[in-house]
């Protein structure tokens, strides 16, 4: 929702697949929608070809909403369960809270830090992306005008872009457009 994802271009659509974070998947009619927050999920009227929530996490009462009563109870959700078009994974905090929804130790969660694009870059590398571009990214505490309503506090967002250098090191490059 930074400031240059208002450089957003229709084309980008059939040039890459593209994955929306929160309220940008609905504006922009990404590929991929990508949620973190179930209030940010709910806001949406319409839903991107796929959606991905790992989880919901609170992590000030160290819970989560249950995936599985959501996909009962959510008529979104119960829509792109049944439809195959939703998807997750875990996720851990840096003090080692997990959300272990699929109850597998046997594995590394991916680090939930600062902000979604974290977890966006963790899941290019997953599947051995060499490269991944981004729109909105920005750091700082400025948003586009188009999500003013919308916006967050902003108060993670450069340590969220320095995370992101340090995860992609060597493994992605992360070119900004």
């Amino acid at each position: 929702k930074g400031p240059t994802s208002s450089l957003w271009k229709p084309e980008y659509l059939n040039l890459y697949n593209t994955i929306g974070i929160n309220h940008a998947a609905e504006k922009f009619n990404t590929f991929i929608g990508h949620f973190t927050d179930y209030e940010m999920f709910k806001d949406q009227s319409k839903y991107s070809q796929f959606v991905i929530c790992p989880a919901f996490m609170n992590y000030n009462h160290k819970t989560t909403k249950d995936l599985k009563l959501l996909v009962e109870s959510d008529p979104g959700m119960k829509i792109l369960y049944k439809e195959k078009r939703l998807f997750s994974y875990d996720i851990i905090t840096p003090d080692g809270f997990r959300t272990d929804l699929f109850q597998n130790k046997n594995y590394y969660p991916f680090l939930f830090k600062y902000a979604s694009g974290v977890l966006i870059l963790q899941l290019a590398i997953f599947f051995k992306m060499d490269k991944i571009f981004t729109l909105g990214i920005d750091g700082g505490k400025e948003y586009n005008e188009d999500f003013i309503l919308t916006k967050g506090n902003g108060n993670f967002l450069d340590e969220q872009l320095n995370l992101m250098n340090k995860i992609a090191e060597g493994k992605i490059k992360i070119i900004k457009l």
